[in-house]
């Protein structure tokens, strides 16, 4: 029976502390400013329209469609023959 009590007892303390450990302080991101992340995806495209591949790639990532859309066709528009610039677009 004492064993039980204490089993009961640590479990006990253990949800109390869990509910009074502060919650992780994060810092709100800056508004117009999309948190991308690294992408490296090498394509036959010229250099000039890789940047924009990419970019669109990393925000078709983060859901972010429309601006992913806007950045193909700037791809598009440098590099014509770019297949991967249309593929991306809507």
């Amino acid at each position: 029976m004492l064993r039980i009590t204490v089993w009961a007892a640590s479990l006990l303390s253990l949800f109390c502390l869990g509910a009074s450990v502060p919650a992780v302080d994060r810092q709100a991101p800056i508004a117009g400013a999309p948190q991308l992340g690294q992408v490296n995806f090498p394509t036959s495209c010229a250099a000039d329209a890789q940047p924009s591949v990419e970019t669109g790639v990393a925000l078709l990532h983060s859901f972010q469609y429309q601006q992913a859309d806007q950045s193909f066709s700037k791809a598009a528009k440098r590099d014509p023959k770019c297949a991967l610039a249309y593929w991306g677009k809507q």
